[in-house]
Protein backbone atom coordinates (compact mmCIF):
# COMPACT_ATOMS: atom_id res chain seq x y z
CA UNK A 1 0.00 0.00 0.00
CA UNK A 2 0.75 3.72 -0.68
CA UNK A 3 1.07 6.39 -2.96
CA UNK A 4 4.11 6.03 -6.07
CA UNK A 5 5.10 8.34 -8.40
CA UNK A 6 4.64 6.08 -11.34
CA UNK A 7 7.12 8.29 -13.96
CA UNK A 8 9.37 8.70 -11.04
CA UNK A 9 10.58 5.07 -10.93
CA UNK A 10 7.54 4.54 -8.41
CA UNK A 11 9.38 6.00 -6.21
CA UNK A 12 7.07 6.49 -2.90
CA UNK A 13 5.45 9.83 -2.21
CA UNK A 14 3.38 10.90 0.72
CA UNK A 15 0.09 12.54 0.30
CA UNK A 16 -0.46 15.87 2.23
CA UNK A 17 -2.55 19.28 2.00
CA UNK A 18 -1.31 22.38 1.00
CA UNK A 19 -2.35 25.97 2.07
CA UNK A 20 -5.33 26.05 -0.35
CA UNK A 21 -7.00 22.91 0.78
CA UNK A 22 -5.96 20.77 -2.24
CA UNK A 23 -4.56 17.23 -1.98
CA UNK A 24 -1.15 17.16 -3.21
CA UNK A 25 1.36 14.00 -3.69
CA UNK A 26 4.75 15.15 -2.38
CA UNK A 27 8.22 13.49 -1.86
CA UNK A 28 10.66 13.78 1.06
CA UNK A 29 11.55 17.59 2.43
CA UNK A 30 15.18 17.76 2.63
CA UNK A 31 17.37 20.20 3.89
CA UNK A 32 20.12 21.68 2.05
CA UNK A 33 23.64 23.09 3.52
CA UNK A 34 24.50 25.64 0.89
CA UNK A 35 28.11 26.43 -0.20
CA UNK A 36 29.79 29.58 1.30
CA UNK A 37 29.08 31.69 -2.10
CA UNK A 38 25.92 30.50 -2.94
CA UNK A 39 25.06 31.08 1.44
CA UNK A 40 26.30 34.56 1.32
CA UNK A 41 24.82 35.67 -2.11
CA UNK A 42 21.19 34.01 -0.72
CA UNK A 43 21.68 35.29 2.73
CA UNK A 44 20.91 31.57 4.08
CA UNK A 45 22.46 29.26 5.77
CA UNK A 46 20.54 26.47 4.16
CA UNK A 47 17.76 25.51 1.84
CA UNK A 48 14.55 23.42 2.49
CA UNK A 49 13.34 21.74 -0.91
CA UNK A 50 10.14 19.10 -0.90
CA UNK A 51 10.32 16.85 -3.62
CA UNK A 52 7.09 16.85 -6.31
CA UNK A 53 6.07 14.43 -8.72
CA UNK A 54 8.30 14.14 -11.80
CA UNK A 55 7.59 16.85 -13.84
CA UNK A 56 7.95 16.15 -17.95
CA UNK A 57 7.75 18.61 -20.60
CA UNK A 58 6.14 16.88 -23.58
CA UNK A 59 7.00 17.44 -26.75
CA UNK A 60 5.25 15.93 -29.15
CA UNK A 61 1.73 13.23 -29.01
CA UNK A 62 4.42 10.34 -29.51
CA UNK A 63 6.04 11.14 -26.49
CA UNK A 64 3.09 11.82 -24.59
CA UNK A 65 2.27 8.21 -25.65
CA UNK A 66 5.75 7.16 -24.36
CA UNK A 67 5.45 8.83 -20.68
CA UNK A 68 1.79 6.91 -20.80
CA UNK A 69 3.39 3.70 -21.37
CA UNK A 70 6.53 4.25 -18.61
CA UNK A 71 3.65 5.07 -16.26
CA UNK A 72 1.31 2.54 -17.03
CA UNK A 73 4.41 -0.07 -17.30
CA UNK A 74 5.14 0.80 -13.03
CA UNK A 75 1.38 0.32 -11.98
CA UNK A 76 0.73 -2.96 -9.66
CA UNK A 77 -0.65 -5.42 -11.78
CA UNK A 78 -1.88 -9.22 -10.89
CA UNK A 79 -4.58 -11.82 -12.06
CA UNK A 80 -8.02 -11.75 -11.77
CA UNK A 81 -11.16 -13.85 -13.16
CA UNK A 82 -11.22 -11.31 -15.91
CA UNK A 83 -8.02 -10.74 -16.98
CA UNK A 84 -4.79 -12.29 -16.12
CA UNK A 85 -2.75 -8.39 -15.66
CA UNK A 86 -5.86 -6.51 -13.81
CA UNK A 87 -4.48 -3.12 -12.28
CA UNK A 88 -4.45 -3.02 -8.82
CA UNK A 89 -4.06 0.19 -8.15
CA UNK A 90 -5.57 3.56 -9.13
CA UNK A 91 -3.66 6.29 -11.70
CA UNK A 92 -4.20 9.69 -11.36
CA UNK A 93 -2.94 11.72 -14.93
CA UNK A 94 -2.36 15.36 -15.22
CA UNK A 95 -1.82 17.03 -18.08
CA UNK A 96 -1.43 20.80 -17.72
CA UNK A 97 -0.75 23.59 -20.27
CA UNK A 98 1.34 26.13 -19.30
CA UNK A 99 3.43 29.23 -20.83
CA UNK A 100 6.49 30.58 -20.08
CA UNK A 101 5.54 33.25 -17.61
CA UNK A 102 3.38 30.40 -15.43
CA UNK A 103 6.86 28.00 -15.25
CA UNK A 104 8.96 31.34 -14.22
CA UNK A 105 6.63 32.60 -11.49
CA UNK A 106 6.27 28.82 -10.45
CA UNK A 107 10.35 28.72 -10.27
CA UNK A 108 10.59 31.97 -8.44
CA UNK A 109 8.59 31.15 -5.54
CA UNK A 110 9.84 27.61 -5.16
CA UNK A 111 13.24 29.22 -4.51
CA UNK A 112 12.19 31.95 -2.87
CA UNK A 113 10.06 29.23 -0.63
CA UNK A 114 13.18 27.02 -0.22
CA UNK A 115 15.43 29.72 1.22
CA UNK A 116 13.17 31.41 3.50
CA UNK A 117 13.63 28.59 6.53
CA UNK A 118 17.27 29.05 6.11
CA UNK A 119 17.05 33.30 6.25
CA UNK A 120 14.98 33.06 9.14
CA UNK A 121 17.35 30.44 10.80
CA UNK A 122 20.26 33.14 10.51
CA UNK A 123 17.85 36.23 11.67
CA UNK A 124 17.02 33.83 14.59
CA UNK A 125 20.68 33.29 15.31
CA UNK A 126 21.75 37.05 14.57
CA UNK A 127 19.13 39.46 14.32
CA UNK A 128 20.60 42.05 12.06
CA UNK A 129 18.95 44.53 10.36
CA UNK A 130 20.02 43.67 7.03
CA UNK A 131 18.70 39.81 7.62
CA UNK A 132 15.45 41.07 8.69
CA UNK A 133 15.32 43.16 5.43
CA UNK A 134 16.48 40.05 3.25
CA UNK A 135 13.65 38.22 5.04
CA UNK A 136 11.50 40.90 4.16
CA UNK A 137 12.19 40.46 0.71
CA UNK A 138 11.57 37.47 0.24
CA UNK A 139 8.08 37.34 1.78
CA UNK A 140 7.43 40.08 -0.99
CA UNK A 141 8.64 37.92 -3.33
CA UNK A 142 6.73 34.81 -1.98
CA UNK A 143 3.79 36.87 -1.59
CA UNK A 144 4.38 38.73 -5.54
CA UNK A 145 4.83 35.23 -6.95
CA UNK A 146 1.76 33.49 -5.14
CA UNK A 147 -0.60 36.28 -6.68
CA UNK A 148 1.19 35.82 -9.91
CA UNK A 149 0.41 31.71 -9.89
CA UNK A 150 -2.77 32.31 -8.44
CA UNK A 151 -4.06 34.89 -11.59
CA UNK A 152 -2.32 32.37 -14.10
CA UNK A 153 -4.35 28.70 -12.38
CA UNK A 154 -7.37 28.04 -10.73
CA UNK A 155 -10.79 28.82 -11.57
CA UNK A 156 -10.85 32.79 -12.31
CA UNK A 157 -8.10 32.19 -14.84
CA UNK A 158 -9.91 29.39 -16.24
CA UNK A 159 -12.91 31.38 -16.79
CA UNK A 160 -10.70 34.03 -18.11
CA UNK A 161 -8.67 31.55 -20.57
CA UNK A 162 -12.10 30.20 -21.86
CA UNK A 163 -13.91 33.84 -22.68
CA UNK A 164 -10.53 34.40 -24.37
CA UNK A 165 -10.19 31.73 -25.99
CA UNK A 166 -7.10 31.50 -24.84
CA UNK A 167 -4.97 28.20 -24.77
CA UNK A 168 -3.89 26.53 -21.20
CA UNK A 169 -5.07 24.96 -18.14
CA UNK A 170 -5.35 21.62 -16.83
CA UNK A 171 -6.64 17.86 -17.68
CA UNK A 172 -6.64 15.30 -14.57
CA UNK A 173 -7.76 11.97 -15.94
CA UNK A 174 -8.23 8.99 -13.07
CA UNK A 175 -7.90 5.48 -14.06
CA UNK A 176 -9.41 3.42 -11.38
CA UNK A 177 -8.31 0.42 -10.33
CA UNK A 178 -9.67 -2.81 -12.65
CA UNK A 179 -10.85 -0.39 -14.94
CA UNK A 180 -8.13 -1.07 -17.74
CA UNK A 181 -10.01 -0.81 -20.77
CA UNK A 182 -7.31 0.36 -23.12
CA UNK A 183 -5.13 -2.04 -25.80
CA UNK A 184 -2.40 0.06 -25.72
Amino acid sequence: DGVFDLLGDRKKVALRTNGAGQLCARGETVKCELDAATAAAKGAEFAVTTEGLRTVEITSEAHLDDMYRISKAHRAVGSSSLHDQSSRSHAIFRLEVVDAPLLAAREELEEAESIKPGVQSAFAKTPKLEIKKRLAAIEATIERCTKAVDSMVGPKAEAARASLSAVGGTLILVDLAGADSDAR
